[in-house]
């Protein structure tokens, strides 16, 4: 009912490849003389991102909170789920 998430890679001898879906990161660490060094790769398609947003809502998807049915509250951050 509602999405998932995806992150691959693909190292040749010439390049890094970097594919990834929903809201997840691909973060390369790399560690050198005591020192740990960060970069993303990647950015999280999440859809309070207005580009994001638009791109969702363009294509018929729904973008809301779970909803818990016993205390009638929302709640957890907002998902994408299909229209119906």
């Amino acid at each position: 009912m509602s999405g998932t998430t995806v992150v691959s890679i693909i190292i040749t001898q010439e390049k890094l490849i970097c594919i990834n879906l929903g809201d997840s990161r691909l973060t390369l660490f790399k560690y050198d003389n005591g020192i740990y060094f960060s970069k993303n790769l990647s950015r999280e398609h999440k859809p309070i991102e207005l580009d994001e947003y638009n791109r969702i809502i363009l294509k018929g998807g729904v973008i809301k909170k779970c909803f818990d049915e016993k205390n009638k509250k929302f709640f957890g951050p907002e998902r994408v789920w299909l229209k119906d």
